[in-house]
């Protein structure tokens, strides 16, 4: 939750994904469902992911890029438009173990299919990642 000049903004997301050998480092692939209401505008956002990263030496560190896209439903009151955010990631997973990483992102997504204009948003991510299933 966001509060400016008493304006309130409200976001709640998840993502999942799974990561595989790739050449070279390590691939991933990641489905993101997120949803925000900011005054009467309710949004539904359904995006797509897939990265690849590498350990940086032999660190626990892993750089990755990514490339993404998706769906974004809005609502504001009876009118509804569909919009389609598709562009591209940088970021660093640091691993604290085998089960949990933190995890920071760059975030730029040209957003398609506006009324008025196609605009750019940026959005810099933070978060904690937890790994089912990973071998030691």
């Amino acid at each position: 939750m966001v509060t400016i000049e008493g304006n309130s903004r409200y976001d709640l997301a998840i993502r999942s994904g799974m990561f595989f050998e790739a050449p070279g480092g390590l691939g991933g692939a990641e489905l993101e469902v997120g949803y925000s209401h900011v005054s009467s505008l309710d949004l539904l956002n359904v995006q797509v992911s897939a990265s690849w990263q590498k350990a940086f030496w032999e660190s626990p560190l892993y750089p990755f890029i990514a490339v993404g896209g998706g769906i974004r439903q809005e609502w504001l009151g009876s009118f509804e438009q569909v919009r389609y955010p598709v562009g591209v990631s940088a970021g660093i997973r640091f691993l604290n173990g085998p089960h949990a990483a933190f995890r920071t992102e760059y975030r730029l997504r040209r957003v398609l299919n506006d009324p008025v204009r196609d605009f750019t948003e940026q959005q810099f991510l933070v978060g904690i990642s937890v790994f089912f299933r990973n071998s030691d």
